[in-house]
């Protein structure tokens, strides 16, 4: 981790130096700067070099929690230097590019100056700053605000900025000299940034030579002064300005009502924020989306907690957008227009170079400052003494400072990791999230899968089972999820296809027969789902009374039949069994079963099973050699049994309750899963041949000799899910234990169609798989070649540079071709 640190901390001073060399450069910085104007400069110079068409980052924190948004599979983050803790340390931030919406995910609000939007922005700029004469167009009121912008705050950074030239191409200037470069260079730069951002070519009312004193500022410390004075005096003209704009916009959702869209003149933004309301969801403005310090408290209703203006995303937390469909939009205090930014302005009040109520994540209270709260956090403006000077100095510190972690075990445990979109949900979960449901998934088809349990026999006896001890909800909670696993089904409902997925992490509903393409989904944690389980025990809604009146002899049976099979793994040849007389085992199992359960159902015979268990896990632990297989699960099991002996809470069922059959079926995302199951030589071999043969009926042929004839029982994640391939075809046999049972059968040419279909979207190759094709390349042509020189003569294979007739020759000849960096030269050599 340390030396990520320092790579970034070089890739940061490396960046300056860049940017500087020409006034091309600069510009080019600039025009990222525009669009992630919330950041501050040092920030904004890793986001340019790492992703300078970057428009709108944020945390996967904030994109997971905030937007319901996953980042995809694959994305880099973008680097960035956190100084927050006592060490410097990485955060991590990804691009709005990065990311897809999950189960109502929010369009964030980027705002675009739309040529509709030309004449009352023009109006609010003039009610809202001070111009000598009217300005005729926007471009000409945004190069006025710039320059006045520039003048009023240069004089804030100028002593600053002095104190920094040491060093630089700019030791040698006059302080008159020095305040007339500094002033030029901001004004120009303040000027580029607002053109830029509104949409306008800065080139058309800029030239090169506006920035031509950009290389003079060659040390980080200059370069931070001009760059951080440039953020600040941009930065509270563009929020004002997004906020007119989205006032303009919501305005006219008002005017034209969501049930009309017809009415409502089209454009694209409107767009984006029309389908951002029609899903329910909140969309954020661009600068509110930034790396967020905390995230909300559990339970915290999302549209609630959207309404507010929370501290918790920096700089621009109130800039929330509409609320969902059925609530009042609401009109934060700080919606009114920007106040002209002035040197008395800061003068006095501390924090006056920021947009009023918009203070930085993790500032602190000044003295005398009252604090303010919000559901979700707060952050506070700096005190008077807190000014722009120890900002820069905090700049300077990540850059040229060499400050590390004192304990690498605890900086690397804080580096962030780039999980796929799948595990973004697992690990975000949704128990805080409220449960909702919509026609194309209704409640119901969550309660088939919580009353049907997971892929595995008798699964809703155990989980009964869980419900009935008397054990702390977390720890029933932790059993649930192990009880589901990860797997899959397909349920219908109504003759409409669904599919759950389940894992260690919740349960996820998908609209359609394949997660992968399902355009509906929703997640629910196992928080939620144990509350909903025990609401339906309550209600006696989960399993009828004769299923109720099997829950405690079904654990005692199964529990049983785990120990026979932990005692029949005993090492009896080499060791003394000490715990009871081994005769009481028959080696007559359904015997043995029944005697077995007969003492866990007693109080007597499971306190002494307990007993024998405990001790022969500590004899387990001193010498694992008493067992002949070691993939019992001792803890898990003795667990087991001491929840047997634990008080049982009854569940009676509603009278006359009864199960209706659920109808079960095999979803195309299985099938899909399982024609991609192979090892990774065995899917690049299948993804080569594809690219290179689009004719449909040598791929069928190709599928079919490379499946040959067999099949995979189980076949994936469902227990209850077999396959068979032969020379016709290719079958999906689905056999549950309730007799819901589903075949689908494909021929081979069909099967390819569905591995293109794949291939094509970018589904049937992991990324990690895709980094590997090189190396398949040359293991291909060696094996291919290995074969090849099984059909030479001995004589000619002696000629050889590697070894013939030998188990090591298909190494031999990769290794070969790697050592001569060209797979033409073996070919060169062989006599073809």
């Amino acid at each position: 981790m340390a030396n990520k640190v320092k790579n970034i901390r070089a890739l940061s001073a490396e960046t300056a130096r860049e940017i500087t060399q020409t006034p091309e450069n600069w510009m080019r910085f600039l025009d990222t700067a525009s669009r992630v104007y919330k950041y501050p400069f040092h920030e904004q110079m890793l986001i340019y070099a790492q992703r300078p068409d970057a428009i709108a980052c944020a945390s996967i924190e904030v994109w997971n929690k905030n937007l319901r948004r996953w980042v995809n599979r694959g994305s880099k983050g973008i680097a960035l230097l956190d100084d927050s803790g006592s060490y410097l340390k990485l955060k991590y931030v990804f691009d709005f590019t990065d990311t897809h919406p999950g189960y109502q995910g929010l369009v964030p609000f980027i705002w675009k100056m739309e040529t509709a939007f030309h004449e009352p922005i023009l109006s609010h700029l003039e009610d809202t700053y001070s111009f000598e004469t009217s300005p005729s167009n926007l471009p000409d009121a945004l190069l006025e605000i710039g320059k006045n912008a520039a003048a009023e705050n240069y004089p804030d950074y100028l002593e600053d900025f002095r104190r920094s030239v040491s060093g630089s191409f700019l030791s040698d200037l006059d302080d008159l000299n020095l305040e007339l470069l500094f002033r030029r260079t901001l004004t120009a730069s303040v000027q580029y940034t607002l053109l830029k951002r509104c949409g306008f070519d800065p080139e058309d009312y800029l030239s090169r030579e506006d920035f031509a004193d950009i290389h003079s500022f060659n040390t980080v410390d200059t370069l931070s002064q001009v760059g951080f004075a440039v953020n600040e005096t941009a930065k509270p003209v563009l929020i004002d300005i997004g906020r007119e704009i989205r006032s303009i916009i919501l305005e006219k959702l008002r005017d034209y009502p969501l049930a009309d869209p017809q009415r409502m003149p089209y454009n694209e933004f409107i767009t984006l924020i029309r389908e951002s309301i029609v899903k329910g969801g909140l969309a954020y403005e661009q600068s509110v989306i930034q790396d967020s310090r905390r995230l909300p408290d559990s339970g915290t209703d999302h549209r609630e907690a959207a309404d507010s203006a929370t501290g918790q995303i920096r700089d621009d937390a109130q800039d929330l957008s509409e609320a969902a469909p059925g609530r009042h939009i609401p009109e934060p205090a700080s919606e009114r227009p920007a106040e002209r930014t002035s040197a008395r302005d800061r003068a006095d009040r501390p924090g006056a170079d920021r947009v009023a109520d918009e203070p930085a994540a993790g500032e602190r209270t000044g003295p005398g400052e009252e604090e303010r709260s919000d559901r979700l956090g707060s952050t506070h403006e700096h005190a008077p003494s807190d000014g722009g000077r120890d900002r820069l100095e905090r700049i300077d510190l990540q850059l040229e400072e060499t400050g590390t972690s004192p304990d690498s075990t605890t900086e690397e445990a804080s580096l962030p990791s780039f999980p796929s979109a799948d595990d973004q949900i697992r690990e975000l979960g949704t128990s805080d999230l409220p449960v909702m449901f919509t026609e194309r998934i209704p409640r119901e088809l969550l309660d088939e899968v919580l009353i049907f349990g997971s892929n595995e026999k008798e699964s809703s006896l155990r989980i009964a089972a869980l419900f009935m001890e008397e054990i702390p909800p977390e720890k029933r909670m932790a059993l649930l999820a192990q009880e589901y696993g990860t797997g899959t089904v397909g349920i219908r409902i109504n003759n409409t296809p669904f599919v759950a997925a389940y894992d260690p992490y919740g349960i996820h509903l998908y609209a359609g027969d394949n997660l992968y393409t399902s355009q509906e989904t929703f997640s629910i944690s196992w928080e939620n789902a144990h509350d909903r389980i025990r609401e339906l025990l309550s209600l006696g809604q989960y399993l009828p009374q004769e299923l109720l009146d099997q829950v405690f002899p079904n654990e005692c049976q199964e529990a049983a039949l785990s120990l026979l099979y932990l005692y029949h793994d005993f090492d009896y040849s080499g060791h003394d069994f000490p715990y009871f007389d081994p005769s009481e085992i028959t080696g007559n199992y359904p015997k043995d079963v029944e005697v077995f359960t007969g003492k866990l159902a007693s109080p007597g015979g499971l306190s002494e099973q307990i007993s024998i268990l405990e001790r022969l896990y500590r004899d387990y632990q001193e010498d694992a050699s008493i067992l002949r297989f070691h993939y019992h699960k001792i803890p898990k099991l003795l667990d087991r049994l001491q929840r047997l002996s634990l008080p049982r809470i009854q569940y009676p069922a509603q009278e006359d309750y009864i199960l209706h059959p659920l109808t079960k079926y095999i979803p195309k995302s299985d099938i899909e899963d399982l024609l991609s199951r192979h090892s990774e030589d065995g899917k690049l071999s299948i993804y080569s041949f594809f690219l290179q043969h689009p004719d449909s009926k040598e791929r069928a042929e190709f599928l079919k000799n490379s499946y040959g004839t067999g099949g995979r029982y189980p076949a994936g994640k469902n227990n209850f899910l077999d396959m068979d391939y032969e020379p016709r075809r290719i079958r999906f046999m689905l056999h549950t234990p309730d007799g819901s049972d589903d075949q689908v059968s494909l021929n081979w040419n069909q099967a390819s169609k569905i591995i293109d279909e794949m291939i094509r979207e970018n589904r049937f190759l992991e990324e990690n798989t895709i980094q590997h094709i090189p190396v398949f390349q040359v293991k291909y042509l060696a094996r291919e070649l290995d074969h090849f020189l099984h059909t030479l003569p001995d004589d000619l294979r002696k000629q050889m540079p590697f070894p013939a007739k030998s188990e090591d020759t298909e190494q031999a000849i990769a290794s070969y071709m790697e050592s001569i960096n060209c797979t033409g030269k073996v070919l060169k050599i062989l006599p073809l």
